[in-house]
This record gives C-alpha cells, structure tokens and sequence, in this order.
C-alpha cells in the first residue's frame, strides 16, 4: 500500500503580516492574523500534513526527510521517489 505525504508550504508568520498590511485586507483584522494562523497550522498538524516555510526552500535532503519520516510511522509504507 502507498501512502501520500502531505505538505503544506507557507510563510512564515511576519511575512503574512506584511503582506496582509501592503495589499490591505477587508476580513482579517490585523490583531486576529497570529490566532488565524495558529488555528491553521494546528489543524494541519493533526490532519497529519508537514509545514515547509517558503524562506526555508525545498531541496533533497528535505525531501529525503519528509519520506523517511513518512515510513517510519507505518510498516506498509513503502517510499517511493
């Protein structure tokens, strides 16, 4: 049986902030951003998916970690590349 990891890539939380402040935003108040984003990457990490931060880039050794860790947790994993 194969199994997917699932990534979510995002930016760190002062990068938001800024960006949210340069393009105005007319839903998300700006005391509500840390709160918002907390809730997100809490769900995400109990729906099992990992959090790659865009200022950390994506290279092999990455990868490489996202699949060992992927397998580590289930004996019918087998990891492919």
């Amino acid at each position: 049986m194969l199994h997917a990891v699932r990534v979510i890539v995002t930016a760190p939380l002062p990068v938001i902030r800024q960006r949210l402040e340069a393009r105005g935003e007319d839903y998300l108040k700006p005391e509500h951003v840390e709160r918002v984003h907390g809730s997100y990457m809490d769900l995400g990490t109990r729906l099992g998916y990992y959090f790659i931060s865009t200022h950390q880039g994506i290279d092999d050794a990455l990868i490489e970690a996202f699949i060992l860790n992927a397998t580590s947790h289930r004996e019918d994993t087998i990891a492919i590349r």
